[in-house]
């Protein structure tokens, strides 16, 4: 969805910031399913050093529709 959410009840740690946005659109990738697993690879573009990463994963129909 081109979106960045935090996960639900996470904490900030301390000297732990988010990534700005102007830098999340530096942060690419591209994934794929198949046979029941998840794989892909994420390029950090930005000048951060990234420790987590929270992905979602919606798999929609054909038209659009969330399964």
């Amino acid at each position: 969805m081109g979106k960045w959410y935090p996960q639900e009840g996470q904490k900030i740690r301390k000297n732990t910031k988010l990534l700005p946005s102007q830098e999340q659109n530096k942060v690419t990738g591209n994934a794929s399913l198949a046979y029941g697993s998840f794989a892909g690879k994420i390029y950090n573009g930005s000048n951060w050093i990234i420790t987590e990463m929270v992905i979602r994963v919606v798999a929609k129909e054909g038209e659009g529709v969330v399964r």
